[in-house]
This record gives C-alpha cells, structure tokens and sequence, in this order.
C-alpha cells in the first residue's frame, strides 16, 4: 500500500475497484492490457490497495477483518459505454464511489481518506 495515489492520466476520471485481486506476477502494463480488452475500455492501473479493517456502529474496529487486497484502476471517460458498463458489472467491478459511499459504508470506509482524492470533486461531494 502506498502514501500517495497515482495521478490520473487526462480523460481518466472513472475510478473502479476489483475486490479480492492482486497483480500476482503481472505487470502493471499487463494489466491494462488485458483488463482493457475485457471492459473493451483504455485503463490505467492506480494501485493494489490493502482493506482497512470493518468498524461497527460505536467506530471500533471489528476483530478478523481487513487486510483484503484491491485494485482500483481508472477508465478513459470516452470509452464508457453501456457495453463497457455490462461488462465491469458481469465481472463485479464496481465504481470507487460505490465503495466509500457513506449509504453503503455508514461506519467508516475501508481504504485511506486519500483514496477519495481519485473521485472527481463534484462525485465527491454526493458520497462522504
């Protein structure tokens, strides 16, 4: 896990996250490559992140969670489409402002505060 995000190449403003995956041996340029082919969308690899842990209701942490490995990866915002769309959902993509809304994560969000930096301000503001 790093301590600063990866900026965001221009016209990447889609913020996505495959839960439970790491890169194994594969190289970030692999990545894209064959991620891309499959969303059939231009992406950009941002990170492997490791889950915070759960906290429940009082803000405690919950025993025996976090520590789950995620990628979040950016989509060129001229590749979306309703095809790209199906297929992030066949695959369990979701967007990055899915899993740090606070209607979907009431106690606390699994990632560091600065992962929201990757979302654009105005999504921003409607999710924390």
């Amino acid at each position: 896990m790093g301590n600063a995000n990866t900026p965001l190449r221009p016209g990447y403003t889609l913020v996505c996250v495959m839960e439970g995956v790491t890169l194994g041996g594969m190289s970030p340029e692999a990545f894209e490559e064959r991620v891309g082919a499959v969303l059939k969308a231009r992406v950009q690899f941002l990170e492997v992140i490791e889950t915070l842990p759960d906290r429940d209701a009082r803000g405690q942490v919950v025993p025996d969670t976090g520590g789950r490995s995620d990628v979040l990866f950016a989509v060129c915002e001229e590749d979306y489409s309703s095809e790209f769309n199906v297929e992030r959902m066949v695959r369990g993509v979701r967007w990055l402002e899915d899993t740090v809304s606070k209607s979907n994560r009431p106690n606390g969000i699994l990632y560091p505060e600065r992962v929201l930096d990757y979302l654009d301000p105005r999504v921003r503001k409607l999710v924390t």
